[in-house]
């Protein structure tokens, strides 16, 4: 699905900020939103997304190195086989933003699911194993000399806003997270995310639906926001009257708003070499 959820109408501001935050197609408001696939750098298979202009420059490149955005993706990349035509909807305003988003391929999804593996314990070591693959990227994208190594966000949305805490609490390059659908959940205590919290100490955003019938409010989302070692005054929950997935017009406001405010606004400028 490439179009916000419930069809939510943009406003002027929002537009201003991220033009054409859902795409329509291959090509929406002069931008397209190009993918750069990286094979066999951390044995991961990766998608590093840039915005590109119709007339084709680099427009998240710049000079001072771009902002680069980890993105883990919601459950429905574990039913998926494949990760050819992989959806975009979700974190494409980064894009237009004038950000780059990283788009790992992780174990237990796509075309990397495991066969047979059931039970506690492999579900241990497949959240261990997606913990590398996340450090994994940002190695890769420390490699990288057009991205700004000093300002590196999480993104993650449902299942990804689970994982959000239990990365950043072993993983000291990422400045900001930003949990859209996400909350606390039992399982083995060694990697149960609300044990991780306290360990956290990035300013963090989480984004939720009061309504949300698979993180409920005051059972998932509020212990884990409590819990999170980040000062007070660098965290924020903000609700909205919502399901699962909160409104598009607004997880792009209040992302925007908090990268700008964590990591500075992305200004324009002449494109690099």
């Amino acid at each position: 699905m490439h179009s916000p959820p419930g069809g939510v109408r943009l406003g002027p501001r929002i537009r201003r900020r991220a033009q054409a935050a859902a795409p329509r197609g291959p090509r929406t408001a002069g931008r397209i939103l190009h993918p750069l696939v990286v094979k066999g750098v951390t044995a991961v298979g990766e998608n590093a997304y840039r915005s590109r202009s119709a007339e084709g420059t680099d427009e998240a490149v710049r000079r001072c190195g771009c902002r680069a955005y980890p993105y883990f993706p919601p459950s429905a990349a574990v039913l998926l086989r494949s990760s050819e035509g992989l959806r975009t909807w979700d974190f494409g305003f980064l894009v237009r933003s004038g950000r780059a988003v990283l788009y790992p391929v992780y174990q237990g999804t796509y075309e990397r699911r495991p066969a047979g593996a059931a039970g506690p314990n492999a579900a241990r070591d497949l959240l261990i194993q997606r913990t590398k693959d996340v450090r994994r990227a940002l190695d890769y994208l420390e490699t990288r000399s057009d991205v700004d190594h000093q300002r590196l966000a999480f993104y993650g949305l449902s299942m990804g806003a689970y994982y959000g805490p239990l990365v950043a609490a072993v993983e000291e390059r990422f400045r900001t997270l930003v949990l859209v659908s996400g909350g606390a959940r039992g399982g083995l205590p060694e990697v149960t995310n609300i044990n991780f919290a306290p360990r956290v100490r990035v300013p963090v955003l989480m984004l939720n639906g009061r309504h949300d019938f698979i993180f409920p409010l005051d059972e998932t989302q509020r212990p884990l926001f409590r819990l999170l070692g980040t000062p007070e005054a660098d965290k924020k929950h903000v609700l909205f009257d919502s399901g699962h997935v909160p409104p598009y017009a607004d997880v792009v406001r209040e992302t925007l708003d908090w990268l700008d405010r964590y990591l500075g606004p992305v200004t324009t400028g002449p494109s690099g070499p």
